[in-house]
């Protein structure tokens, strides 16, 4: 059959009108959620408008593929952060790893998270989703990760620590006027308080007292003005710059992959490795990452010599 360049041209132009117009309505992000929700996907659309761009051109068709490709590039502007160099690191200090997995309140590979858990062997592991079946399930962990804090939360948003090291100070967090949205602990694995954080947080981040971490499912990409101005103003820095494209959800659906479930940290946290982890029966993939706090400040008043 032969080719009809210009239906041809057609499809494609209106593809990439539309792909480019979601895009565009992402900037929108404030203004209600379908717009947020269009602003997550920003790989997704500088890959079509791209191929697009690719196509248009063997028709002919220049100043269209001229305009896929700038829109494709202000797309892929969102995702620079994940492409470009990481921020430099250090070798002080003791490493601390922290896991972090939505487990999936439906989800019942119990001995499928359990075996992962063993095999990455974290210091501290944070589920989200963790029903009180999940809990139960997790206590198998106790040989290892003796010290444990949970916050049952509202629905299926229960949050479950699990660690190799003392707990201090654990108290669920309000955020967003959402009560117990997260669980904090404080923790000193090598003599350097850390204050780690279930879930999410915004303002909060800005006034820890110690270097903090926070992990968890956020249900939101660094791609939104709403998150950006959470990094901002938290001055929180994200453990997945610099290492590359990944995606942490749907885990079944690879192309439509985006990254919401998320590892961030103070000033005084450096990152030493960042990676998502392997399919454990969530819809969410594990994020596991290798972090150093040097300093070890105020660790008197974290946890007093008796």
């Amino acid at each position: 059959m032969r080719l009809d360049r210009g239906r041809a041209a057609t499809v494609l132009a209106a593809v990439a009108a539309l792909t480019g117009a979601a895009g565009l309505a992402g900037v929108g992000a404030d203004i209600a959620w379908p717009f947020e929700l269009a602003a997550h996907f920003r790989v997704q659309y500088a890959v079509v408008l791209a191929l697009c761009a690719v196509g248009l051109a063997l028709l002919g068709r220049h100043w269209v593929a001229a305009g896929c490709l700038a829109l494709a590039a202000a797309n892929a502007t969102f995702v620079a952060p994940y492409l470009r160099a990481p921020p430099p690191g250090t070798t002080l200090g003791q490493p601390l790893q922290v896991l972090s997995l939505n487990v999936f309140r439906r989800s019942d590979e119990h001995a499928r998270v359990l075996e992962y858990v063993r095999a990455v062997r974290p210091d501290v592991a944070v589920f989200v989703e963790a029903t009180p079946e999940w809990r139960a399930a997790m206590a198998a962990l106790a040989d290892e990760w003796p010290h444990e804090a949970y916050a049952p939360g509202a629905g299926s948003n229960g949050i479950l620590i699990r660690s190799r090291h003392a707990l201090a100070r654990v108290a669920p967090v309000s955020l967003g006027g959402q009560p117990e949205a997260g669980l904090s602990a404080w923790l000193a694995p090598h003599g350097h308080p850390v204050e780690v954080l279930g879930l999410q947080a915004t303002a909060y981040a800005a006034h820890a007292r110690v270097p903090l971490v926070v992990v968890g499912d956020f249900n939101s990409t660094r791609y939104t003005p709403p998150f950006a101005r959470m990094l901002r103003d938290g001055r929180l820095g994200d453990c997945a710059a610099g290492r590359g494209l990944h995606g942490t959800w749907p885990t079944r659906f690879p192309p439509g992959y985006i990254p919401i479930d998320h590892c961030l940290h103070t000033e005084g946290v450096w990152v030493d490795r960042f990676e998502v982890g392997p399919f454990v029966g969530s819809d969410h993939y594990p994020l596991l990452a290798t972090l150093r706090v040097p300093d070890s400040a105020g660790l008197a008043a974290v946890f007093p010599r008796d």
